[in-house]
């Protein structure tokens, strides 16, 4: 049986000047390919690695917190190699699961403050790298994605 190859047309995300889809897009698209963001998460979690738990309520553990130094580090090295869709899912993915498991203990009362700046910090580099995986990026960097039947 012979192998039909379908190419589908996939279009850029609209982007009409002046829009507010679009001013977010100028801001957001070049922090998304850049790995900046990543390794500046990745250098927070190592220096709150030095803050006692029994100071700052609510701080995750010294191994949370270096764990996600590595994690947010390598991430940033994937996106500085050129991978920017695996990069950018995978430092999504990293930052839901810790804010999945911390971030309404860090809200919590008494709150501190590095523990509420690592949040907001997890926060923001999710949604740069996320806006980059789930809708920036339909397919690659092509427009177009082929399909075999």
């Amino acid at each position: 049986m012979p192998v039909e190859e379908v190419t589908v047309f996939v279009p850029p995300p609209s982007k009409q000047p002046g829009s507010l889809e679009a001013r977010i897009r100028d801001v957001v698209y070049p922090l998304s390919h850049s790995p900046r963001p990543s390794w500046t998460l990745a250098s927070a979690f190592a220096l709150s690695a030095v803050l006692p738990v029994t100071r700052f309520p609510h701080m995750p553990n010294i191994f949370w917190r270096l764990g996600f130094t590595w994690v947010f580090a390598g991430t940033g090295y994937m996106i500085s190699t050129g991978d920017i869709r695996n990069g950018s899912g995978t430092t999504t993915g990293c930052a839901l699961i810790y804010l999945f498991y911390n971030a309404r203990d860090s809200l919590r009362r008494p709150r501190s403050g590095p523990s509420v700046l690592l949040t907001a910090a997890t926060v923001g580099i999710a949604g740069i790298y996320g806006s980059e995986y789930f809708k920036f990026r339909r397919f690659d960097d092509e427009h177009e994605y082929k399909l075999k039947f």
